[in-house]
């Protein structure tokens, strides 16, 4: 596993062991789960697939809807500012990643703002459904939030 193909691989494993140092060491596995898909670039992704398979919109619309479904399950015992925190963190990485890995197949592909933007707003959206799905959880279906005070 070497040169920049695996570099994403590598990442993700190393994310895996770092959750199972924190799961070892007494911490809460779906805290440190949550971790795990909270440091995911999904902005990042999520305009690198379009770029690479343009034709395919519904395997966009499913994967982030299922990534912010899951993210946002996993985040209903984490307080906000440490979501939003990691959230900030996560879409600085995917400005870097698409700065190094997206080339647009022709110039106007981001117009009129440009490809940061586009990865910034989408990190923007997808955190807002993050926080709607842990407000809709809390909420409405953990009405007694008898699991939240475990």
């Amino acid at each position: 596993m070497s040169g920049p193909k695996h570099a994403p691989l590598k990442v993700a494993l190393s994310l895996f062991v770092l959750s199972m140092i924190i799961t070892q060491r007494g911490g809460n596995p779906i805290k440190s789960l949550w971790f795990v898909v909270s440091l995911i670039p999904s902005a990042f992704l999520f305009h690198y697939i379009e770029i690479i398979h343009p034709p395919r919109p519904a395997i966009l619309l499913s994967g982030t809807l299922l990534f912010v479904i899951v993210a946002g399950l996993l985040s209903i015992k984490i307080k906000y500012p440490v979501i939003i925190l990691t959230n900030i963190i996560t879409i600085i990485i995917s400005v870097v990643l698409g700065t190094e890995f997206i080339t647009p197949p022709n110039p106007s592909w981001f117009n009129p703002f440009g490809r940061n933007f586009a990865i910034i707003s989408t990190g923007i959206v997808m955190l807002i459904g993050v926080l709607f799905i842990r407000f809709f959880i809390i909420k409405v279906l953990l009405k007694n939030n008898s699991y939240l005070k475990q």
